[in-house]
């Protein structure tokens, strides 16, 4: 959970623990690790609960491709680039550099509102 939410916290995406509710702690650990790990919401979830003093010896599941092997798979199936080339593509995809610019510009505007919010807080 610790580093999810650490990376969120490089990402701006989560205030400092001082700040947060357990609520909101989870729920920024869950993003984390959907986002930076590319987890399923239902791994993330159960990543980020609370750890209990018995674990249960954790049954062994089958891997799935994480979202930038799915990416790479699927275009190098549709446009036939090399595995490079579309690795390359993706990488870019998932860091959002192929994202319309429209919805940029909507994610700094609400960046923006957000922060302003938390400057008049203090």
């Amino acid at each position: 959970m610790t580093d999810a939410i650490a990376a969120c916290k490089k990402k701006g995406i989560v205030q400092t623990d001082q700040e947060q509710t357990e609520e909101e702690a989870y729920r920024a650990c869950v993003k984390g690790k959907i986002e930076v790990e590319g987890m399923t919401p239902e791994e993330a979830a159960e990543a980020c609960k609370p750890k209990t003093d018995v674990e249960e010896p954790a049954e062994s599941q089958e891997q799935l491709p994480t979202p930038l092997e799915q990416c790479i798979a699927t275009r190098m199936e549709t446009t036939g680039e090399s595995e490079e080339e579309a690795k390359a593509w993706c990488e870019a995809d998932l860091a959002g550099l192929h994202q319309p610019t429209e919805e940029i510009v909507a994610d700094i505007e609400r960046l923006r509102t957000r922060e302003d919010r938390l400057n008049r807080r203090k």
